[in-house]
């Protein structure tokens, strides 16, 4: 008896390895070959959810209804299945789909073709609460869908009542508004749709600077200059009753960087401090410390609006030891245009001494204007600038 025994022991270990090494080959297969992983075990789950994702790909809609059933009598609770049932019914266009759609966002509320398709469908039906709460849980899921449904939601902006929900999304912070808002001033963006957002952002007091500072920035490339001044002029607190053409031309306070202050370049070549110095009117001053290379001027600029006429620009300096091929300049050029102003040239060592010109900005081609330090002599060696200059109380005044 005891040799029969020791024969089935043999056999049932020999069963019970070759099965182990089935069931491993057919996990194996499972992601790569579903149709051989099936072949060893027919009801292998993984090789029943590749294959019915599979059929989704190829448009089998019937075919991947039956994978997804075959797949829910092995797991009833997989989700996934619950999605390719969605799936395929929205592919056949199925009375039943969006009801299916419905019960997939509960059961595979992670699978993004699911809420891809229920936000479709609730756009469709004009239900723009409940797509945007289907598109704010696509772009959490998969943040690299952006790149595609950005531009669309930009697009789609345009229309009141889609920017209304949007901007709803947007104040609750979503780990994509920054990445939105961004491509939202790109150039490819209707203004239109652009100014709704930020309008309704702003609105609801969750506009960041930095995002006014885009805002702005769209609005001046766009050459839409008087827009951008009268939103920006709308932030400043107190609120002014008269501004001067140029902001804290004194330098009594840091640049902002935003709208019509200052904003600070990074110049190669020179480095530029705003801080207390000697004999300046208010205490404080712009300093441009020129280190013996190549630099297209200082390192500030302010964008100014000037209506057409004439004016004089004016400002109080100071240099030591300056010195750059044709000396520096301080200029107005029309934004895209020509430079209608050059005070200048600024050269050697010198005082606190006061300097003006006069200037023209024309009726044609000048929508705005940058105010800056320039440095006139050909890019390249000839650029190359040496010591440092001081400069305080900058004015425009019409004449």
């Amino acid at each position: 008896m005891r040799l029969p025994i020791a024969i089935v022991g043999v056999a049932v270990l020999g069963w019970v390895g070759w099965s182990i090494i089935q069931a491993t080959r057919a996990d194996e297969l499972a992601g790569t070959d579903p149709a051989a992983a099936l072949r060893i075990d027919p009801d292998h789950p993984k090789a029943l959810l590749r294959l019915g994702r599979l059929q989704l790909d190829a448009k089998d809609f019937d075919a991947a209804t039956a994978t997804a059933r075959h797949l829910l009598s092995v797991e009833p609770g997989q989700g996934d299945g619950f999605a390719i049932l969605a799936l395929a019914a929205v592919g056949r266009g199925d009375r039943d789909a969006k009801q299916l759609l419905e019960i997939a966002v509960q059961r595979a509320p992670r699978n993004p073709g699911v809420r891809t398709q229920a936000m479709v469908a609730a756009l469709r039906a004009s239900d723009l609460d409940a797509g945007m709460r289907q598109l704010d849980a696509l772009l959490r899921l998969s943040p690299g869908r952006g790149q595609i449904l950005f531009p669309a939601m930009a697009q789609q902006a345009v229309d009141p009542a889609f920017a209304e929900v949007l901007v709803g999304a947007l104040v609750e912070d979503p780990p994509w508004r920054g990445g939105f808002l961004a491509s939202l001033t790109s150039q490819d963006t209707p203004p239109g749709a652009m100014d709704r957002v930020y309008a309704g952002l702003q609105r609801h007091h969750t506009l960041a600077e930095s995002e006014l500072r885009l805002w702005l920035e769209r609005m001046l490339r766009n050459g839409r200059w008087g827009e951008a001044y009268a939103h920006w002029v709308g932030t400043l607190a107190p609120k002014p009753t008269e501004l001067p053409s140029v902001y804290n031309g004194g330098f009594e306070r840091p640049p902002s960087n935003m709208g019509f202050d200052w904003h600070e370049l990074r110049n190669t070549g020179v480095f530029t401090s705003i801080g207390a110095a000697t004999g300046a009117e208010g205490g404080q001053a712009a300093h441009f410390h020129f280190i013996g290379r190549p630099t297209p001027g200082g390192g500030l600029q302010q964008p100014i609006l000037l209506a057409p006429g004439r004016y004089r620009l004016e400002l109080r300096a100071k240099a030591e030891f300056l010195h750059s091929e044709q000396g520096l300049q301080w200029i107005v050029r029309c934004d895209g245009g020509a430079t209608v102003a050059e005070l200048g040239p600024l050269e050697g060592s010198f005082g606190w001494q006061r300097l003006a010109t006069e200037f023209t900005v024309p009726a044609t081609a000048c929508p705005g204007q940058w105010l800056e330090l320039h440095n006139p002599a050909v890019a390249g060696s000839a650029q190359v600038v040496s010591g440092d200059l001081w400069i305080d109380d900058v004015a425009i005044h019409p004449l």
